[in-house]
Order: C-alpha cells, then structure tokens, then sequence
C-alpha cells in the first residue's frame, strides 16, 4: 500500500496509508471509523497556530485542499474541513483518494495496486541540508526508515554543491561512513574537487593534472557518479542555500568529463537554464542570488558537445525555480545530445511550464510525449535532504512518482522507474552504459 502523504509531512508525524485518507476525507468512512474531526485535523497541521491550515502546512494530498478550501484564499478553515467531512455527492458516491468525485474533470488516476508494484532507482539523495543541519548518523536512521515505505530499491548519496562561501565541506568519504545498507550507493566530487571547479578558470597544466589525479582516485574508490556539480544554482529563500557557479568553459570541468568518461561513472549536475541574460526574478529575490542573470544555454551545450562520451545527468526536470526548462526545450536538447540524461523531480503540481504535473496530479501532455519519446534517457532524482529541516517537504513525491508511473505506457514507467538508473549508474546486478556515442 502507498503512503499518501504530501511534501510537508513532519517528520516525527506518522505516515498515513491511503486507506487512512479515504477514512479522513469519506465523510461515512471518517464517522464510521472514528476519522479525525475538523477540529483534530487542525491541532495536527496547523504549524504557525493561527487557526486555519495553510497549503504550506497541509499533510495530505495536495489534489484535495483544492477542495477544502473552497474560496480559494489558500488556507483550509475549521467550517470548510466540516463542509467538506459532511459533503455527499449527489450520486451518493464517495471521494476519491485524489479528493475529487470519480471522474471529475481534471482529476488524476487513482494510484492504484498495479502503479504500487513498481521499484524506484532514487539517484539524487542528500543527507543534511544547511550547513548546520548535517548529523549524518540521524540522517542515515531517517533514510533507512523511509526508503521501504517509499518503495526504493536503490538511493544514490551526493554531497550536495559546495560552492565557495559553504562552511562545512564534505564529500563521499562523510556519506560511505554512516552507509548501513546494500540499498545504497555513493557519489562524489563538490566538496574536494568543487574546491576548484567552483573558482576562476584560469588554470596552469600543473593545477590540471592535479585535479585528474584526485578525480582518478576518487574514482576508484567505488563512487557511482560525480556530483552534485552546481554548474549553476540559484539560491531559494526557503532552502538556506546559497549561490554558485561553475564556468561552463572551466578547462577542469573537462578534465572531469574525461575522467567520467574513462571510468565509465555519470557527472550528476544541477543547472537552472537561463536562456537569455535577464533580471532576476521575483520569487528569487532575497536569497544572495545575482540581481542579473547570464544566460547559460548556449554555454551548456557547447559543454555537452565537447564531452560526448561522458554521461551527464541534468537533474530536476520537472521541476525549476525558473519557468524555462520546458519540455519542448528538454525534447531538442535530447535530440541533440544523446549523452545528456536527466532525473525527474516532482515536488507538487503547477501551472509553470517546467512543472511536469499538472495542479490535479496529472501528468501533463507536453510531458507524457516527452518521456515516451525519449523512454531511455529519464531516471529519478528526488533531492530527499534526511535529515534535514525540511526532509518532511519531499515525502509527497513518491506518491506522485507512482501517479506518473501509472500515466505511462508499462515499458516506459519501467525504465523510469529502474531500468534506465541500471543502464546508466554502475549499480550493480544490471549492465550499465560503458559510452556513449
């Protein structure tokens, strides 16, 4: 059974099963089985302690605060949860899990047994978040807690980007030591070469060859990819990171793509696209981000062309702090580089063009051609930060995950799923993609 629990899940809440939501939102059920009462649902999600549940604070589905808050001011009051526990459908049928009447208009799938059976491949796991929140040990307990429920069958550990004004520098040396699990597998590179690639790119032959040797070394010591490589990161408000950048022209990225390439391992990277130089926007504002923003697509392909026959994995389709990354742009850049993959993440649904789900949960159309033209090339990349203080906000994606899985044709939600995280990743018990052409 699916844990059907949104991204501001606490994590000291327990999780809640499907069949508890249908209890707590099935008015007949909710009274019949002792379901929670508005005034219950609000003692447990109401953080800030105004009275009302805000979207933000809202553990559940977020297909059904839609419902709840029924004059749309985003926030679920004590008479809007009593109206919707009370509500029948004229038909006399129930809600359904997604919060919406069977067959509603815009409603998504049920999540269903046969979308539960699918394994996930998590290739973009952090332990910590800030640079204060980093108790590997208690985050190593949350994973191992989790992963089960959240049907993982494999997570890939990455430091995350390190950039120059980060406090506490780590990398794949602090993630092996508290790994207590066959389920995981360790990346690395932005603490101890990031110290290079994150600074000018002015570089001697001599700093070059410096900085092969530690990526060789780093290679062979079992790492499963180089990353997280913050080719360029913006700063969010809410996250407490920070901005950097790496030159996409840094003579030591490629030498970077050389040693991927060599040892056959993935270059995991995060790049918010900026097509064109433009001001900074709004929601972007406050967070020690540039107030000018240089355009960096041309800058990535011409990084991708020059390394062909390394791996590189752009992380987060699905999901941009920028409305740029959409799937028409995705579906060209596939076509003109088969060494670029990308890992999907799915915080929530949102009209933004980068969002691949819809604010229903459904799979949007643009998207679903994407992912079945290009079945070979998508894995998962959460960005699950256990132990963190803002681990609860990812819990929701695995039940979205499996809400996407279910959109798409059998064969293409398995490659997702897993299949492609095999070919790509050095995991073991799969063969992997030894080059590209």
């Amino acid at each position: 059974m699916i844990c059907a629990w949104t991204p501001i899940a606490f994590g000291r809440a327990r999780f809640t099963c499907i069949a508890a939501c249908l209890a707590a939102f099935a008015p007949g059920l909710a009274h019949a089985q002792g379901g929670p009462s508005p005034e219950k649902m609000i003692r447990t999600m109401d953080d800030d302690g105004d009275g009302r549940i805000s979207r933000d604070e809202w553990r559940r589905l977020p297909q059904a605060f839609n419902r709840v808050d029924r004059n749309g001011d985003g926030y679920a009051t004590a008479e809007e949860l009593d109206a919707f526990l009370k509500m029948r459908f004229s038909d006399g049928s129930a809600p359904r899990r997604d919060g919406n009447r069977p067959g509603g208009e815009g409603s998504a799938p049920p999540l269903g047994a046969k979308s539960a059976g699918y394994e996930i491949i998590d290739t973009h796991v952090h332990l910590g978040g800030a640079p204060k929140q980093r108790d590997f040990d208690a985050a190593m307990e949350e994973a191992l807690s989790k992963l089960p429920e959240r049907h993982i069958a494999i997570a890939v550990l990455l430091p995350l980007p390190q950039h120059g004004r980060n406090p506490n520098k780590y990398d794949h040396w602090e993630l092996r030591r508290v790994v207590r699990s066959d389920r995981f597998r360790v990346a690395g590179g932005s603490g101890i070469l990031g110290k290079m690639l994150y600074s000018a790119a002015n570089v001697s032959e001599n700093e070059k060859e410096e900085f092969r040797a530690a990526a060789e070394a780093m290679a062979k010591t079992g790492i499963v990819a180089f990353g997280e490589i913050g080719l360029y990161h913006l700063a969010t408000p809410r996250a407490g990171n920070v901005f950097g950048f790496t030159p996409l022209d840094h003579p030591l990225l490629d030498v970077l793509g050389e040693v991927a390439a060599k040892y056959g391992l993935p270059i995991d990277v995060h790049l918010d696209v900026v097509p064109e130089d433009m001001d900074l926007p709004k929601q972007l504002q406050g967070a020690g981000n540039p107030g000018r923003l240089r355009a960096n697509l041309e800058g990535f392909e011409r990084f991708l062309t020059r390394n062909r026959r390394t791996k590189i994995v752009w992380a987060h389709v699905g999901f941009e702090s920028t409305p740029y990354r959409t799937a028409r742009l995705c579906a060209d850049l596939l076509g003109r580089h088969d060494n670029l993959f990308m890992s999907i993440r799915l915080p929530r649904g949102s009209p933004m063009p980068s969002s691949a789900m819809d604010s229903g949960g459904r799979l949007k159309d643009e998207f679903k051609r994407l992912f079945t033209e290009f079945p070979e090339r998508f894995v998962f990349g959460s960005e699950s930060m256990y132990g963190s203080r803002v681990s609860r906000l990812y819990a929701n994606e695995f039940v979205m995950y499996q809400s996407l899985l279910a959109q798409l044709p059998p064969e293409v939600a398995r490659n997702i799923a897993s299949e492609n995280a095999r070919r790509i990743y050095p995991l073991g018990g799969g063969k992997a993609v030894s080059s590209v052409r």
